[in-house]
């Protein structure tokens, strides 16, 4: 049972008491030497830091804090501190839904209005299952109340989002044609769980997971205002030097909002493999990916992502929020986990876990993969800048609305604003220098189309198009005011010159740069300006997780 685990105080004597008996003190120095070594940036009193933990066969091996939970009263953190995970949220509201499907509660084909009769009518239906999946084409929250106008100091609730959503008129796609990332899905997903057990998510959480599994010092943050022992502050760089406390305003839960420590967190994991919350059923159903209309199986399951390293199946859970960070990275067949949660934001927590599950998978990894760097340089070939030529232009991505720019500067060629060099690897692929993941390029041989590949993600395909630079007429015809009725704040775009201005409340104005006819982009928004006939009637906003959100232009 859970309550028979050993808990003591140290980490450092935890880790050796753990680890001692079967390899011997000098390979238990080494390793938590080299685990120093990954954390060592963070390994100071005058920075915010992360909080590592190694959990095998169903026990905590190593724990340990890197840096500051507080520093204005110079608290480090620590194995028992409490921090907010981000969206390692996600997989207990995803786990919480499949409890409830388990016995009967909840169907998860369901067409949402089952649970949520205010949802608006978007003509096709959407099902439970498309919530927990990112399948259901509901835009992002957190993008939609940028143009509503709050701003990190307002505050929000899961009531005001929950009343958010029910006024947006359109989705993002068609339901189950698409996988892209809503963190609405989840603040339904909580709403729904609430309305069918009539308690709160937290309530239900506790009484159904995290009392089960001795998770003492875990909870759904929905109330801020609360007294909670040992809780670490978030921090972000502050320009021009040092940090600044980020300063949270919201009680918004079921997709971020939960409060843990690392060693709770390890009992969880145990859970995976002595199941003593759901049993079997449970962990083959919140294993499940999700999958396509098109018959496209997903690597997203129930908050949680199903993958490869190296060799091994994983499944890794990544949260990054404001000043908050994490990361939960689990190997099954080696019943290895290592959790990563931080107090400084940027997705800082994500790139240090393969670090540490090197250290104690080193003999059963597959050879290390050709690095980053080698395979940036390893077959770059040189062209003269008369070939390169031809492939300077504008290239747009009508599935997600996107514009790229390539360049030519000092004889090389040059991706976007960031003015990302591509060095070429034969005469119609490119890839990108200097950056910390695998980006290919390949021209079509008229140069008339661009498929960009992050990753193993999917390719983006782009078509060529010639800028339009809009007329004096055509600017003066884009001035002026444009409304939303799905809750958002008035848009205003302006002149300056021979340039356009886009106005979002509480936002800096910013210039929106022509790309082709009625068509300009900001640096986070892609704006489309809409006609009848020839008459201009209003503009449509894409942006990263919202696509087609439409305003009116006032007369």
């Amino acid at each position: 049972m859970f309550s028979s685990r050993i808990r003591l105080a140290s980490c450092a004597f935890l880790a050796s008491i753990l680890v001692t008996s079967s390899v011997g003190a000098q390979t238990v120095t080494d390793t938590i030497a080299r685990i120093d070594s990954v954390f060592a940036w963070f390994d100071r009193t005058d920075s915010p830091g992360c909080i590592c933990g190694v959990f095998r066969d169903q026990e905590m091996v190593f724990a340990k804090g890197y840096g500051m939970g507080n520093l204005e009263l110079d608290v480090p953190l620590s194995p028992n501190s409490v921090i907010r995970v981000a969206s390692l949220a996600k997989q207990f509201t995803a786990a919480s839904v499949a409890l409830l499907a388990l016995k009967g509660q909840l169907d998860l084909d369901a067409e949402i209005h089952v649970y949520l009769p205010e949802m608006p009518d978007f003509g096709a239906p959407i099902t439970v299952r498309q919530l927990i999946h990112h399948t259901s084409g509901i835009r992002d929250h957190f993008e939609l109340i940028s143009l509503v106008g709050w701003t990190d100091r307002d505050y929000y609730n899961n009531a005001r989002l929950y009343r958010l959503l029910t006024q947006q008129k359109e989705l993002n796609f068609p339901p189950g044609t698409r996988h892209l990332y809503s963190n609405s899905n989840y603040v339904l997903l909580a709403e729904i769980i609430e309305r069918v057990t009539g308690q709160s998510l937290r309530e239900f959480a506790d009484s159904s997971i995290f009392g089960p599994l001795g998770m003492e010092h875990t909870q759904f943050d929905d109330d801020s205002r609360e007294v909670v022992k040992n809780r670490v502050t978030g921090y972000q760089r502050r320009q021009g030097g040092g940090y600044e406390r980020v300063v949270r305003s919201r009680d918004g839960y079921g997709d971020v909002g939960l409060l843990t420590t690392i060693r709770d967190l390890s009992f969880w994991d145990a859970n995976f493999y002595h199941p003593q919350v759901g049993g079997a059923e449970l962990l083959d159903l919140i294993r499940t990916p999700g999958v396509l209309a098109n018959g496209d199986t997903l690597d997203y399951a129930f908050g949680l992502t199903l993958g490869s390293y190296r060799g091994l199946a994983t499944e890794i859970i990544t949260g990054s929020l404001g000043a908050f960070s994490s990361v939960q990275a689990r190997v099954p067949t080696e019943q290895l986990t290592v959790g990563i949660l931080c107090n400084i934001g940027n997705g800082t927590a994500g790139g240090l876990a393969p670090q540490v599950a090197e250290i104690y998978l080193a003999s059963v990894l597959e050879p290390e993969p050709e690095s980053l760097l080698e395979r940036q340089t390893a077959s770059i070939i040189d062209l003269p800048a008369a070939d390169l030529q031809r492939f300077v232009g504008y290239y747009w991505d009508a599935d997600n609305r996107v514009d790229r720019r390539i360049a030519m500067k000092e004889g090389v060629l040059v991706l976007g604003q960031m003015e990302a060099k591509l060095a070429p690897i034969d005469e119609h692929t490119f890839v990108v220098q200097d950056v910390p993941v695998y980006v290919e390029l390949v021209f079509a041989d008229n140069a008339q189309q661009l498929t960009m590949t992050q990753g193993g993600g999917t390719p983006s395909v782009m078509g060529r198009y010639e800028p339009a630079w809009p007329t004096e007429e055509q600017l003066d015809e884009y001035v002026g005011t444009y409304t939303s009725d799905e809750g958002l704040a008035d848009l205003l775009v302006t002149r300056e010159g021979e340039s356009l201005m886009l106005h979002v409340l509480h936002r800096e104005p910013e210039p929106l740069r022509p790309l082709m006819a009625d068509r300009s982009s900001s640096t986070w928004l892609t704006i489309s300006f809409d006609r009848s006939g020839s008459r201009l009637k209003g503009l449509t906003i894409d942006g990263g997780r919202i696509l087609g959100v439409r305003f009116t232009k006032r007369d």
